[in-house]
């Protein structure tokens, strides 16, 4: 049980960092380009990686090396993609394309891997989408055009980087 505790903490805590995170790319993005925001933001996590890689004596891996080069370059085109679509769209606006993912990993797997759709799948997906387009209010305009197509890009970024390429 207290794993079971534990891991719900985790999950809010990682919540609160990550809505705070979003707030500050925000805020930040009146003044800076997107992608020196990425640059600062990726090179705090890297620091915070290394250092908890040698607290815990955890050694780079050796294995399939070109993999893991695409996978950091998928996650940082999703990054830039994620954080131009934070400068430039509504925060919730933004929140909805990105979150789209999961719907990305049916299309993807549909067009790639040439799988088939559960039954009962294609009438949760048409809600989802309808459920998209009236929280982004298509009457307004505000959020359509290219810039929603940076947030579209980070869901689908997102989709191949942490589900395709598992090493």
């Amino acid at each position: 049980m207290k794993k079971i505790q534990a891991g719900v903490l985790y999950a809010l805590a990682s919540s609160l960092i990550f809505s705070i995170m979003n707030i500050l790319v925000k805020a930040t993005s009146s003044t800076l380009p997107s992608i020196e925001i990425v640059f600062f933001r990726s090179v705090i996590g890297l620091v915070i990686l290394f250092f908890i890689m040698k607290q815990r004596k955890i050694s780079f891996s050796k294995r399939n090396r070109k993999i893991l080069v695409l996978r950091g370059v998928l996650g940082g085109a999703y990054m830039i993609a994620y954080f131009m679509a934070l400068s430039k769209l509504p925060l919730l606006d933004t929140m909805v394309l990105v979150n789209l993912s999961p719907i990305f990993v049916f299309i993807f797997s549909m067009v790639f891997l040439k799988e088939s759709l559960p039954k009962g799948l294609l009438p949760v997906v048409a809600i989802v989408m309808t459920g998209v387009l009236l929280t982004l209010s298509p009457w307004s305009f505000e959020s359509f055009g290219w810039t929603a197509l940076l947030g579209i890009g980070a869901a689908s970024f997102l989709v191949v980087q942490r589900r395709v390429f598992v090493t």
